[in-house]
């Protein structure tokens, strides 16, 4: 695939692990060597068992970027499971529910470990996302 300077793009890679329907994901900028002149935006995605990601791309410069199949174009991280209590989302009242400095160094995220039956098979390592 071609992508020309100076426009965005959204295109749709693959990731190689079957993830649960109800994780949310992120995909970034990849630590791998990807051409200088490729940014991938940040995108929230729920890639599931289609192992489908959208990549939003911005190609600056003034050449043509050529990708390449299987070519690793972005990091999927995990940002949370729907499912899990912690992440349902609540209504904020903000006179009864804003954190003083003390509720704030307190409040902890919850942990997920690779190992935890709470998160099925799949390891919380940043999955790649390649091209189709």
């Amino acid at each position: 695939m071609t992508l020309e300077a100076g426009r965005e793009y959204l295109i749709f890679g693959k990731i190689d692990t079957d993830l649960p329907n109800t994780w949310t994901m992120m995909a970034s900028q990849p630590k791998e060597d990807l051409d200088q002149s490729i940014i991938v935006g940040r995108t929230l995605c729920i890639p599931g068992s289609t192992k489908d990601v959208p990549i939003r791309l911005v190609i600056w410069g003034k050449g043509q970027v050529i990708l390449h199949k299987n070519m690793i174009i972005a990091k999927l991280e995990y940002i949370e499971d729907t499912e899990r209590e912690e992440s349902k989302i609540k209504p904020f009242n903000p006179e009864s529910e804003l954190l003083n400095d003390k509720d704030y160094k307190e409040f902890e995220y919850p942990m997920y470990e690779s190992n935890s039956s709470n998160i099925g098979d799949t390891s919380h390592d940043p999955q790649y996302v390649r091209t189709r």
